[in-house]
């Protein structure tokens, strides 16, 4: 039939289809526009190497800061000098520093040679990228792709940029226009050319002086195709603004219109003519439009500062903005209060601050401005830090009133940041790197402050208020602080195995446990410190809440129950989760060694004891019977897992689970547990396999003097003879003998030198080496002996 014209074998189609070679796909536009834009950017730009570096560096910043919080400034956008050698010189110092203090974090900042090699990596990349599109079969929307992306790439090189404002005069026709902006691109390329060869040749070894002169031709003919086609275009626009606009199509007027605006927004900028000005405005517009929809406060500080940075470094000025100093600018507290500032900088002297330099009071300080005790000694040890370690990028504009440059009153008084101004008055007392790296910042602030002994960017309040409220208010941070359980869960994260190695007791207060208190405050933020300790140094009752939710979240580490113990005031399971703490030190430790491998696996029953406690917890909280809910089964089996029964029955002074033990009696056994668990190494052992996490607890039920189902006690001889009471005999025999020698004593004597009575002490290995070789002479004479009465 017909259709059978069109039938072919299946296997004959597939092997004529495997022989044929698979036709390659040509980029699409947008691929194309993109790859050549990126490799613009990353290979054939004047600041190429500059912006690889830059993000070589901020990959090792941005570890640091998600690891520890802390911000440091990208040395690789300052101008080189003495303020980067400095900067660059403290990030290293840090990363040095948590190396020592905190090996498991893995930090390390890039020498200078790795930057350069990451760099060359990211071009490497990009470029591989672009050519391997390029290698592809082409189209014409690819290749547009391609050359709109190149163009789009050049125009944002800061050169490029630079050489925009040398175009042909307005008066110059359009082919004049086309020559003179093909020698400007040309000459552009040339000088991009000479400055990037070193490293175009690191990023392709066969880049060489063909490829650059063929890069300089071709921007000499870019330039006179844009210049020409724009001064074409502006012409023609011209033309069409002379008409009147009523007889325009619609679509033609919104264009003139939008023109018109953009054009008056231009002229409106304040950081002064060029394209990076201009960029940093739209950018800065953008941003406050963003600010105003979310209903935040309009800060578009960052974005100027970031453009002057950028643009300094690469020779391109751009004004300072008009509100930079001497015009009011506005910070907002805690609690919502919009204030305005104006920012100043001033001698550090002339500043009525509540202390001195070292922590003296200042009588001449309003008291009522101060909140804080700064005489407390973790105060004074926050200053130091900070004075060690000043970043000047910190103190300087910002629109929370409790963070940036110290704010002070007409009449130079501080009113927020008397810690900030005590620790710039300590450097500057000392000497050294962080004073000079400080003087040297403030001074690019404003030029004046490089005629002053002691300069400090500080930001005067204008608008009036009640002093003391808007002390209190400035001195409170405005980020939403964590609930207790959040906090214990995050603070258990710095019990690390060094830290938990210096507990000694459950009672965190105690003297014996400084060490252990001390490692944990010291992995804290500076700031955060002086509220968990007295005056004296030691820790207050915050501090004690804090330490032992940090241990809770270590042991137990489930927020539900956490929070049930450290935030509920009328709590359900009040002398469990008593015990619970009790043990909280133990425990972890127990989980830790679990962990490492330290004690054999299975010890860690973290999950059974808390799938029983909150069986309680659900149990009250609904008003049920325990042993109804516990008896009542999961629609596919038992609801508690494990060992959980067993650990449920301990919560309990009967059988039926209707009589709570106290909270005593639970840490007991939960301390009984804990000490035979920790037993179980996972070495090599005497008698044996470990223990199991079920022998142990079962022991522990039977040690505890639970009732029996009747009343009646266990008697003994079924203890003895349990198969679990034999196996813990085994388990502390085998302890016994893998601890060292110990010695026995067999008597007493008279020392010879001293002449008193001593005791006579042997090995225990020696006396039981010794009746093993009594016990062999003794079957060796008996076999004699029975030998030669059998003849």
């Amino acid at each position: 039939m017909l259709l059978g014209l069109y039938q072919t074998d299946t296997a004959d189609t597939l092997s004529r289809a495997q022989a044929a070679p698979v036709a390659e796909i040509p980029p699409s536009f947008s691929e194309g526009y993109h790859a050549a834009f990126a490799e613009s950017r990353a290979f054939a730009n004047s600041d190429a190497l500059w912006r690889a570096r830059h993000e070589v560096a901020q990959a090792a910043l941005d570890r640091l800061e998600d690891a520890t919080g802390e911000v440091y400034a990208n040395p690789e956008a300052a101008a080189r000098g003495p303020n980067r050698d400095a900067l660059e010189k403290s990030i290293r110092a840090r990363f040095d520093s948590l190396k020592a203090e905190r090996p498991d974090l893995n930090l390390a900042y890039p020498t200078d040679d790795e930057i350069q090699a990451g760099a060359v990596a990211k071009a490497q990349k990009v470029k591989g990228e672009r050519d391997a599109l390029a290698a592809k079969p082409g189209s014409f929307a690819s290749g547009a792709g391609f050359l709109l992306g190149d163009i789009a790439g050049a125009m944002t090189d800061p050169l490029n940029i630079a050489s925009m404002f040398a175009g042909a005069p307005a008066g110059a026709g359009i082919l004049r226009t086309a020559a003179i902006e093909a020698g400007i691109a040309a000459g552009s390329q040339a000088v991009i050319e000479a400055g990037t060869s070193d490293f175009k040749k690191q990023v392709d070894p066969s880049y060489g002086l063909g490829e650059a002169a063929g890069n300089i031709a071709a921007a000499g003919a870019g330039g006179a195709i844009i210049g020409g086609g724009l001064k074409a275009a502006g012409r023609g626009f011209e033309w069409w603004r002379g008409r009147d606009r009523a007889e325009l199509p619609r679509e033609v007027q919104d264009a003139l219109n939008v023109t018109e605006r953009d054009q008056e927004v231009r002229a409106a900028n304040p950081l002064g003519p060029g394209v990076a000005a201009e960029q940093a405005h739209a950018g800065a517009l953008q941003k406050a439009v963003q600010d105003v929809e979310a209903g935040r406060p309009v800060d578009v500080q960052d974005i100027v500062r970031e453009a002057q940075a950028s643009s300094t470094d690469m020779g391109i000025p751009i004004s300072r903005p008009a509100n930079d100093l001497g015009v009011p600018d506005r910070v907002f507290t805690s609690g919502g209060r919009a204030v305005d500032v104006e920012y100043r900088v001033v001698e550090a002297e002339s500043l009525i601050a509540s202390h001195d330099a070292q922590g003296g009071v200042n009588p001449q300080f309003p008291a009522e401005l101060q909140p804080r005790d700064r005489t407390r000694i973790a105060s004074q040890t926050q200053i130091a830090d900070m004075a060690a370690n000043l970043q000047p990028e910190r103190l300087g504009r910002s629109t929370d009133a409790a963070t940036g440059a110290p704010i002070v009153g007409p009449d130079n008084v501080v009113e927020s940041g008397n810690g900030r101004v005590g620790a710039i008055r300590r450097a500057y007392e000392q000497g050294g790197e962080a004073a000079d790296r400080y003087r040297t910042w403030v001074a690019q602030q404003d030029p004046a402050a490089a005629q002053m002994q002691n300069p400090v960017l500080v930001a005067v309040r204008r608008t009036e208020v009640d002093r003391a409220a808007f002390a209190r208010e400035a001195n409170t941070a405005t980020a939403a602080r964590l609930s207790p359980t959040e906090q214990a869960l995050a603070d258990a994260r710095h019990l690390d195995d060094a830290v938990m190695e210096r507990l000694v007791s459950g009672d965190v207060g105690a003297a014996s446990n400084r060490s252990f208190v001390r490692g944990f405050i010291d992995r804290l933020p500076p700031s955060e410190r002086g509220a968990l300790v007295d005056a004296d140094g030691a820790l207050n009752q915050e501090g004690i809440k804090r330490v032992q939710g940090a241990l809770l979240g270590r042991a137990y580490g489930d927020a539900g129950i956490v929070g049930r113990i450290i935030e509920d005031a009328d709590s359900d399971i009040r002398a469990i989760g008593g015990a619970l703490l009790d043990v909280a030190g133990p425990w972890a430790k127990l989980r830790a060694a679990v962990a490492r491998g330290d004690l054999a696996p299975g010890m860690d029953a973290t999950a059974d004891l808390l799938a029983a406690v909150r069986m309680v917890a659900e149990a009250r909280g609904q008003g049920r019977a325990v042993a109804e809910l516990a008896n009542q089964g999961g629609l596919f089996g038992d609801d508690l897992p494990g060992n959980a029964r067993l650990f449920l029955g301990a919560l309990f002074r009967d059988a039926d689970l209707s009589k709570p033990a106290g909270r005593q009696r639970v840490a007991d056994f939960l301390r009984g547990y804990l000490d035979e668990a920790t037993k179980n190494t996972s070495g090599d052992r005497l008698f044996g396999e470990p223990l199991s996490a079920e022998q142990i607890l079962r022991g522990e039920r039977m040690t505890a003097d639970i009732p029996r189902p009747n009343g009646e006690a266990r008697p003994a001889e079924e203890v003895s003879g349990a198969k679990e009471s034999q196996g813990a005999l085994f388990h502390d025999l085998d302890r016994i003998m893998a601890a060292r020698d110990p010695e026995v004593s067999v008597g007493e004597a008279v020392d010879p030198e001293t002449g008193r009575i001593v005791p006579l002490k042997r090995k225990a290995t020696d006396l039981m080496d010794e009746m093993d070789r009594d016990l062999a002479e003794v079957e060796q004479m008996a076999a004699c002996v029975f030998g030669m009465a059998a003849e």
